[in-house]
């Protein structure tokens, strides 16, 4: 198996936010996902090589407090699939290439929230 781990800076915007952006003006919504996706497959591009097989993503998230759910902090993963796919580490997260995902969450103290994201590829005979 093989993993590979990068880091990305946050806060990531949560699904209230991205409700609210959307609510505001379709376009608000649409430029914060562009520049995120693209932002994220920067890094991915660095940090993950090619994809040959399925993946499983750990997503382990640092937040500065507990203000914000559990479930709208992981809408983001959204973000950081794309952004796999833009990087073309992966042809799209669908099922044909997204066996799961993990969630964890850590309290962290103020300046270093974000995610941190290990990509697992799946070896041929289905082990992660």
């Amino acid at each position: 198996m093989k993993e590979y781990t990068f880091f990305i800076p946050g806060p990531l915007p949560g699904l209230n936010e991205i409700i609210n952006l959307s609510k505001r003006h379709w376009a608000a919504y649409y430029v914060k996902k562009v520049k995120l996706t693209q932002d994220i497959a920067m890094i991915a591009s660095i940090k993950v090589p090619q994809c040959r097989n399925k993946i499983w993503v750990d997503f382990e998230w640092h937040e500065e407090g507990r203000l914000r759910d559990m479930d709208n902090i992981a809408f983001a993963k959204k973000f950081i699939l794309d952004g796999l796919v833009e990087a073309g580490r992966i042809p799209d997260d669908g099922w044909n290439w997204i066996s799961g995902f993990s969630d964890s969450f850590k309290r962290v103290e103020a300046g270093w929230s974000g995610v941190c994201v290990t990509v697992k590829e799946i070896d041929e005979g289905g082990e992660a």
